[in-house]
């Protein structure tokens, strides 16, 4: 009996997953202007390896891997995104770009798992047309990465709501934004959501755990559990030498080999947002 259960219960939670993200969404992406200057692709570039860090799931040549592979979690994998073979976006148009990249659907509207099209809703238009400019001409590497494949535990999460998938909580009418102004803390907040500080830290940036057996993401806010005492120069440090002020090492998790890459007006506006935040207590284990 006891076998029994556990089967019925794996079976509901496949058919409960597959009913989730295998039905379609009807979706007419906005059109954006995909520039072709260089200026441009080197916005595109920065924004595709160094502020949104594209490569953390496709790999750094953006020709795809498995990120997560263990049973019973299931194998999630980011799919070749180059023109190479085994490319999943070869003859991609643009609006099947924008589909992807804002509303984390393939070209016949199923979910794409994983894809943080939370995050990438807030790309301005011009950055969105940058990002899809420079990805359309990145070197092509031939590699056919593993297919996501779910296991229990990775459909029962998706099916929780535990394990994101944006594709079925985002605001798909919702405009592409036009600009994000010159405020610091405005740029700040913007950056912060593209680079997924939200996702990892917590919608209040208070941190979070991030599963068993991963680290638990700290607090970012200027709380006594957090920021509180550091200076801009400690946080610049943090953000391209992985070192605390206590000159502690940050875990390897934090991808600060990456944000070393991020210029010195952006981490000056991710330091205005983060001081600019509510004082929060991190949650309790």
């Amino acid at each position: 009996m006891r076998h029994l259960i556990l089967l019925l219960t794996f079976s509901l939670a496949g058919c409960a997953y597959r009913g989730m993200v295998r039905t379609p969404f009807d979706v007419s992406p906005e059109v954006v202007a995909i520039p072709t200057d260089a200026e441009a692709l080197d916005r595109g570039r920065y924004l595709v390896e160094t502020v949104s860090r594209c490569g953390d799931c496709h790999n750094s040549d953006l020709a795809g891997e498995a990120y997560i592979d263990a049973f019973p979690m299931g194998t999630f994998a980011g799919p070749n995104i180059t023109p190479g073979a085994g490319s999943v976006v070869a003859g991609y148009s643009d609006a099947e770009w924008v589909r992807a990249i804002r509303h984390g659907l393939a070209p016949d509207g199923r979910v794409l798992l994983q894809m943080p099209s939370d995050a990438f809703a807030a790309l301005t238009v011009d950055d969105l047309g940058a990002m899809i400019a420079w990805l359309k001409q990145v070197p092509a590497v031939d590699r056919v990465p593993p297919e996501t494949d779910p296991g229990f535990v990775g459909r029962m999460l998706v099916r929780k709501g535990d394990l994101a998938v944006p594709a079925l909580t985002i605001d798909h009418s919702a405009p592409i934004p036009r600009a994000v102004g010159e405020d610091p803390v405005a740029h700040g907040a913007y950056l912060g959501t593209l680079g997924g500080c939200l996702g990892c830290h917590g919608e209040d940036l208070a941190g979070k755990d991030l599963g068993p057996g991963q680290p638990r993401a700290t607090n970012l806010t200027p709380h006594a559990d957090g920021l509180d005492g550091w200076s801009e120069a400690d946080f610049v440090r943090a953000m391209r030498n992985g070192v605390r002020p206590d000159d502690s090492q940050l875990d390897p998790l934090m991808p600060w080999a990456v944000t070393a890459g991020l210029t010195d007006a952006d981490l000056a506006a991710l330091w205005a947002w983060l001081q600019s935040v509510p004082p929060e207590a991190a949650p309790e284990k």
